[in-house]
């Protein structure tokens, strides 16, 4: 039977629910374990379906996970040493204060605590592939740690466990469990999953995340994203990543929403009108994040990043073969990323520098126009107070009038490019990363959507047309169009995805 596929993205999975206490963490985006669950279930239930769900990337946000704030490492000479049941983990000062690093052993971790703190999404994943459906995951920005394949043996590991009605889930004893669940076949639902390291191209339909299309969070060699020796067990991460690292996870213990207000330019103005007294701490972190970010800026030479290259195109070569799909084209098509901006100081002083200068002159030019006015215009100073008020209030606005028609559609025009390269033969091209759902017509007979986020979007621009909590998925039956659809947990069914013409 063929199966019809379903696109969901951006889930952003993290630490979740802290099994002692009941809490949640505070750098969660991910609140709707059993919302998932239920759709879970739907699929399950209908009649005559087998699915193929695809998870487009940022399915889990590696980078969101600490573990070290509620488990204290312990200093050792020159390092620190985190103690995690019965092994040992060596760890730098920077892991200390900021949470683990990329290395495969680390991610296979934290891939372990999202599963702990996310059992309800995992037994649902569970029920969907015991009913013979497959499950298909691409690698985005926030969980490029699944390069390794420690980390997609893990996740592996964990849907198997949450099947389990015992307490105990000893993972070196996975094998054991294996055993005690042979009956229902574990080595097929295992084979039912399946990773791909950036595109799925299968009858015409292209998938993939799009964070190579944004400087801020592409990768040179995505398919090889690793630092070169001697730090190759590390991932190269892009600029984006270190804002999370340094600047979201800390500002999400005062607010901790920081990273789901879109665009990033109002949660300055949203911390202006609610909580004033803290921007000192903000700007404190951002210049710090600054300083670190400098520090981890290095172009590599050519020569340093040859075996990663080497590794990259032996990658796509082999990728081409699977994909059925010419070499060449899919050179081109990895050719129309960004270059990261991690390469060049000069641009990371630029990017994230600008706001700030003229931030900084906007508030001196209003300073000194308040004191002129002040002094000499001395009837009109009520007048003047409410207009540098309003000027202020609606500063973000103004500003993304000018910021959001290129953030919106920046990634049609690749998904344009993408099909001038691959020709009539590709139907619909999938993308995830904005958070904003999307669809647009490419030509007489090919289509772009955009597949969101199941995460809380907090946008004062579209708060009437569109819930805080949204759950989208792209339905690509067999031999019919998709459908943008959005899951209705109150009703139990999906419905159509509103969307207002432009």
């Amino acid at each position: 039977m063929e199966k019809d596929i379903i696109v969901i993205s951006d889930l952003h999975l993290s630490e979740g629910i802290e099994k002692d206490t009941g809490k949640i963490s505070r750098n969660e985006d991910f609140f709707f374990d059993n919302e998932f669950s239920k759709f879970i279930d739907y699929l399950i239930t209908q009649k005559d379906k087998s699915w193929n769900l695809i998870i487009n990337g940022d399915f889990f946000d590696f980078l969101q996970v600490i573990i070290t704030d509620k488990n204290k490492p312990t200093k050792k000479n020159k390092h620190y040493e985190l103690k995690i049941d019965d092994k040992v983990f060596k760890l730098r000062e920077s892991e200390r204060e900021f949470g683990l690093g990329t290395n495969e052993e680390k991610s296979i971790l934290k891939m372990r605590v999202i599963a702990e703190g996310h059992r309800e999404f995992f037994k649902a994943l569970y029920r969907f592939l015991i009913k013979g459906n497959t499950l298909s995951i691409i690698k985005g920005n926030h969980d490029v740690e699944l390069h390794w394949d420690g980390v997609k043996e893990e996740f592996k590991n964990q849907v198997v466990i949450s099947s389990l009605d015992t307490e105990k889930k000893d993972i070196e004893n996975i094998r054991n469990i294996k055993i005690m669940l042979k009956d229902e076949n574990i080595e097929n639902i295992e084979k039912k999953i399946i990773f791909y390291p950036w595109i799925y191209y299968d009858s015409g339909i292209y998938i993939e995340h799009g964070n190579q299309y944004e400087k801020g969070n592409s990768f040179e060699y995505f398919l090889q994203p690793t630092l070169p020796k001697p730090k190759e067990n590390e991932i190269y991460l892009p600029l984006g990543s270190f804002f999370t690292r340094y600047l979201f996870n800390k500002i999400e213990a005062i607010t901790p929403f920081a990273d789901n207000i879109k665009p990033v330019t109002n949660y300055i103005v949203w911390i202006l009108r609610n909580k004033l007294f803290y921007l000192w701490k903000i700007i404190d972190k951002y210049v710090f994040l600054l300083v670190n970010v400098l520090k981890k800026t290095r172009n590599f030479t050519e020569e340093q990043m040859k075996k990663i290259k080497d590794t990259h195109e032996k990658k796509l070569h082999k990728l081409s073969q699977i994909l059925n799909l010419e070499k060449s084209k899919l050179m081109e098509i990895d050719n129309m990323k960004e270059i990261p901006i991690l390469k060049s100081k000069s641009r990371v002083l630029i990017i994230m520098c600008k706001e700030l200068f003229f931030g900084f002159i906007f508030f001196i030019l209003t300073g000194l126009l308040f004191y002129y006015f002040w002094l000499y215009l001395k009837p009109l100073r009520q007048l003047l107070i409410f207009l540098i008020l309003t000027l202020i209030y609606f500063l973000p606005s103004i500003i993304n009038s000018f910021i959001k028609p290129f953030k919106k559609y920046y990634l049609r025009d690749k998904a344009k490019s993408i099909y001038d390269c691959l020709g009539e033969k590709v139907k619909y091209i999938v993308f995830g990363h904005l958070h904003d759902p999307d669809i647009f017509k490419i030509s007489k007979d090919c289509y772009y959507y955009n597949t969101s986020t199941w995460t809380t979007v907090f946008n004062e621009e579209e708060q009437m047309i569109r819930e805080r909590v949204q759950f989208p998925f792209l339905h690509i039956p067999t031999n019919k169009k998709p459908k943008l659809l959005c899951w209705n947990n109150n009703t139990g069914e999906p419905e159509l995805l509103k969307l207002f013409e432009e």
